[in-house]
């Protein structure tokens, strides 16, 4: 394979690939699949049919929000922790 203009040519190229094979999977294996359900529960795959692509700009946004979102959650946690070392030492 030659990436002739972009390298999207590939994303789109394994979008594609992995739609083909979950489609086929679930098509062609459908009595197999049921069988390992019955042993091992689990819920059907879901997927989108077009893969979703950001922009470079939107990504660096994804990851700023997440960041946030990762920050108030340790702090959080601290928060809690603080709470739990400050009622375990008022009741000793």
């Amino acid at each position: 394979m030659e990436i002739k203009k972009h390298y999207c040519e590939v994303m789109d190229i394994v979008d594609k690939l992995f739609v083909t094979m979950f489609d086929s999977l679930n098509a062609s294996c459908k009595k197999e699949l049921e069988a390992i359900g019955r042993q091992y529960p689990f819920e059907p795959l879901k997927y989108l049919r077009k893969t979703l692509w950001l922009t470079f700009q939107e990504d660096v946004q994804m990851f700023k929000v997440l960041e946030a979102l990762h920050f108030m959650m340790l702090l959080v946690v601290e928060v809690c922790s603080v709470v739990r070392r400050t009622a375990l030492s008022n009741s000793a």
